[in-house]
């Protein structure tokens, strides 16, 4: 003979009201609701089972609250299609959103959508470190019109884009431009890059790099009355111009043995060569003399047929030379030669250097 489960008998005739109200009870004869379950002193309420997998519902107590258990992840759908739209994930302790498995805490498939606050909250996303529970900083709305990130500690807006024409503020948050900086700026790169250095672009598309500076300065270190080091001017001959010391040189672009500056890039530079050689004679010059390919060629020259001038006054008679000075901006060509020479009509004079006005230097104004 069969049995019935004592469940079902339990069920069906401990229930309360059930043939008038249509509730069900389990674990209480007073069923408000179409199935009303009490269970006592806490546990599991609801368990089903289909072999390995298992889902209950637990009631604990008021501190632990109430318990979804499952040995699989939880779907959460509201279509009848397959994908869900919440998964619940045991093995990651995760949250997934859009039908994913997630493998973080939240996990979305999608956009994200955050709504502003009661009151005065901008939406955002409060973040902590790993030893405080205090929020370190926030990312979100500043206000309707800007995003940025929040510094906590310093309460202030330390990077925020206007949403409306897209400019960018670091230390400000009022940008007037795509990037408006306030404070100390550092630019990095792969290219090796040294003090003195330019950020400059490599193209028409806007692509820049850090390029070292290529310049250098050459002239002499004594007062005239030493002769530690003189350039001997034969008479009516243009006669290269020689310096005792190298103040800077990149790239090691001036040669001092043979006084002369090898061009490292192309591009356009400025260059500077200076000369007083004190009234020598009533005729000085001074030339700049290029070698390329072999060529040689005088870039710019200057003669003076009246190198003195007079001065009187504070019962004071005496002459005043006039340097030979030569200042332009020019087009070089890597591995151009560059040298200085003077020029003098009075034979077997000797030409004293000094840093003042005796150098030859020039630097580069941009890249070609």
């Amino acid at each position: 003979m069969k049995t019935m489960p004592a469940w079902f008998i339990w069920l069906t005739f401990g229930c309360s009201g059930t043939a008038f109200s249509q509730y069900v009870g389990i674990g209480t004869t007073t069923p408000t609701h179409n199935l009303t379950v009490v269970q006592p002193a806490g546990g599991t309420g609801i368990l089903q089972r289909n072999g390995t997998m298992q889902i209950s519902i637990e009631l604990e107590n008021p501190s632990m609250g109430s318990w979804v258990r499952s040995t699989f992840p939880i779907h959460f759908a509201t279509n009848a299609n397959s994908v869900p739209a919440i998964t619940l994930a045991n093995r990651k302790m995760g949250i997934g959103l859009g039908g994913v498995s997630p493998d973080y805490s939240l996990d979305v498939r999608g956009r994200v959508r955050l709504r502003h606050g009661l009151g005065n909250n901008t939406s955002g996303i409060l973040v902590s470190n790993g030893t405080s529970t205090a929020p370190k900083s926030f990312i979100g709305m500043m206000d309707d019109n800007h995003v940025g990130l929040y510094r906590s500690e310093d309460a202030l807006w330390n990077m925020v884009m206007n949403v409306q024409n897209g400019n960018v503020g670091i230390g400000t948050n009022a940008p007037t431009a795509k990037l408006d900086v306030n404070g100390d700026l550092r630019i990095r790169g792969l290219s090796a890059s040294a003090k003195g250095s330019l950020y400059s672009s490599l193209n028409a598309n806007g692509e820049a790099m850090w390029q070292k500076p290529v310049s250098f300065f050459a002239g002499g270190t004594i007062e005239t009355d030493k002769e530690d080091f003189t350039t001997k001017i034969n008479a009516a001959t243009w006669t290269k111009l020689s310096f005792d010391e190298v103040y800077f040189s990149t790239e090691q672009s001036y040669q001092s043995i043979s006084q002369q500056w090898v061009v490292a890039e192309k591009g356009l530079y400025q260059v500077h060569a200076l000369v007083d050689m004190d009234g020598l004679s009533d005729v000085e010059g001074i030339r700049l003399m290029r070698s390329r390919g072999g060529i040689t060629t005088v870039l710019l020259q200057q003669i003076n047929s009246d190198s003195k001038v007079p001065y009187s006054g504070d019962n004071l008679n005496c002459w005043f030379s006039l340097y030979l000075d030569l200042n332009t901006e020019m087009m070089l060509e890597a591995n151009d030669k560059l040298w200085v020479e003077v020029y003098c009509n009075f034979s077997n004079k000797i030409l004293a250097q000094r840093y003042q006005n005796a150098y030859f230097k020039a630097y580069l104004i941009y890249r070609l």
